[in-house]
């Protein structure tokens, strides 16, 4: 091989180094995007999920109460 098809094989191989890893850079950089979304809807769950269990002991809470007066309410007419 001459010098000059050495060289051209060379730079080809850098060309093809540098595509491959600007084509990774992008993938990653996509990834991490993804991950990020997917952890903010994650926590979005989370804090509806926190919210509505909130809401679910304070109902439970309330009825307890609603069932115990009851209770109270029926002995006192036995």
């Amino acid at each position: 091989k001459s010098p000059f098809q050495m060289e051209k094989e060379s730079s080809d191989d850098e060309d093809k180094r540098l595509k491959r890893r600007e084509k990774n850079r992008v993938a990653a950089q996509r990834s991490r995007k993804r991950q990020t979304q997917r952890a903010d809807e994650l926590h979005e769950a989370y804090e509806c999920l926190e919210q509505e269990n909130s809401l679910l002991r304070k109902e439970v809470q309330l009825l307890l109460e609603e069932q115990q007066r009851l209770t109270d309410a029926l002995k006192a007419h036995e």
